[in-house]
């Protein structure tokens, strides 16, 4: 480097004014990106919620008609009971019963979680947000179950 660069650069602005322009729309750019990624995007209130067990379909609930169907042939996974308006249901990963997760489908709500499960010692399941909306998911990966909206169904299209 010459000597008139380098003392160019030791007795310049750190920023000019069109790097300072330059940073504020970058900076612009990611508010309103945010924004309009949290704030804008529809979530639609889910009509289906589907129950999946290590890749195959366990059971739908449907909130429109108020009704479980447990997909036939795997009736010995799931336990069915009705309590205080909720349904709850057991899914059993084994036919011997030793892992399970209780998932708690609430129709008045319109909402779906985890309440209870053997999975491991840190249970992320149960601590998952409940799913409000179709485009909601838990995942019991110890399980292999699946708990997702209707928004996220790939046989939907």
């Amino acid at each position: 480097m010459s000597r008139k660069t380098v003392d160019n650069i030791r007795t310049g602005k750190p920023f000019r004014p069109l790097d300072l322009a330059l940073y504020g729309g970058i900076a612009l750019a990611v508010i309103a990106l945010f924004m309009a990624l949290v704030f804008f995007v529809p979530h639609s209130d889910m009509s289906r919620v589907f129950i999946d067990l290590r890749g195959d379909r366990l059971a739908v609930y449907d909130f429109d008609a108020g009704k479980l169907t447990v997909t036939s042939g795997k009736e010995a996974y799931a336990e069915v009971k009705k309590q205080d308006g909720k349904v709850q249901l057991t899914v059993w990963t084994d036919e011997e019963h030793k892992g399970y997760n209780v998932i708690e489908i609430d129709p008045a709500a319109r909402t779906v979680k985890v309440t209870d499960a053997n999975c491991s010692n840190h249970k992320d399941c149960v601590f998952s947000p409940a799913v409000t909306s179709s485009s909601g998911m838990i995942v019991c990966v110890p399980h292999g179950v699946k708990v997702y909206g209707d928004g996220l169904d790939p046989s939907l299209g």
